[in-house]
């Protein structure tokens, strides 16, 4: 029986000193908890990896395939596979060669076999999926995941700064939604218990930081706005009628949202928790 090495959650450290000292600028503090402030795709430690040969790459959720695209773009050596439950991703004719989009709801499993990519990328599901499903996805994730490669969860966190009265009035009925239907809902210590339990994935850290969000802030801010934007559009369905408005009511509400995270320069609390398959679950 194998003994798992220590997965205790632990923030990354990042102070490796430049002669500048512009590390100093990587990080804001909050109320005395220190938020990363510099813009990446990921945090896992796998960029060597990705730069110098051809690794796989999954991102599950990937929306209009954004992140997929970039990532495809920085690191051509390197193959990427966005799926999603909605077609919302371009057409092969718009993609780069190293850059595949499968319409796909994980739940359904994923159809690769074992041991298939070297790093799993899944964000902004935190409010999609039952303890059950979230259980399912993340043993899924895994068995896809190479022995040695790494698993990322990013998702978006409890608050956010400089929010408008239509962004409060939206994010207090999506709590209250949930809190009504016993829905559960992901937060750090929660993600991370969920990888611990997995029973193959080790050196677990985690990151937070407020990202900003809107057209105020160039190319980040755009691309949080498109993923928040359509994540609300999924939502109105059920929190118009759990707020008593009518869809036309919601759009304006949406409207005026997108229009605060401009006017107001507002940034979205988001974290990411990550680990290393490091063996298989048969094996422990």
């Amino acid at each position: 029986m194998s003994t798992s090495p220590s997965t205790s959650p632990a923030r990354k450290n990042s102070y490796e000193q430049d002669d500048d000292l512009s590390f100093l600028e990587k990080f804001r503090y909050i109320n005395g908890r220190r938020f990363h402030n510099e813009e990446r795709n990921f945090s896992s430690p796998i960029s060597e990896k990705l730069s110098e040969r051809n690794a796989s790459v999954l991102d599950i959720g990937c929306c209009a395939g954004t992140w997929v695209l970039d990532m495809a773009q920085k690191y051509p050596q390197s193959s990427f596979i966005g799926i999603d439950i909605s077609r919302m991703y371009p057409s092969s004719e718009k993609t780069p060669l190293n850059v595949i989009f499968l319409q796909h709801n994980i739940l359904e499993g994923l159809p690769w076999p074992p041991n298939t990519f070297d790093f799993v990328y899944k964000r902004f599901l935190s409010l999609s999926f039952t303890l059950k499903d979230l259980t399912k996805m993340i043993n899924e994730i895994t068995r896809v995941t190479k022995i040695g490669g790494y698993i990322e969860v990013m998702n978006y966190g409890n608050s956010m700064k400089n929010s408008g009265k239509a962004t409060k009035k939206l994010m207090d009925a999506l709590k209250e939604f949930h809190e009504s239907k016993s829905i559960f809902v992901l937060n750090i210590k929660k993600s991370v218990k969920m990888l611990e339990d997995n029973g193959s994935i080790t050196n677990i850290q985690y990151e937070e930081k407020f990202t900003p969000i809107g057209k105020w802030c160039g190319q980040t801010g755009e691309i949080m706005l498109s993923n928040f934007m359509s994540a609300f559009n999924t939502y109105k369905l059920f929190l118009a009628p759990f707020m008593n408005i009518t869809i036309e009511q919601f759009d304006i509400l949406l409207n005026e949202m997108e229009k605060e995270f401009n006017d107001h320069q507002s940034y979205v609390h988001t974290y990411r928790v990550y680990g290393k398959k490091s063996f298989e679950i048969c094996d422990i």
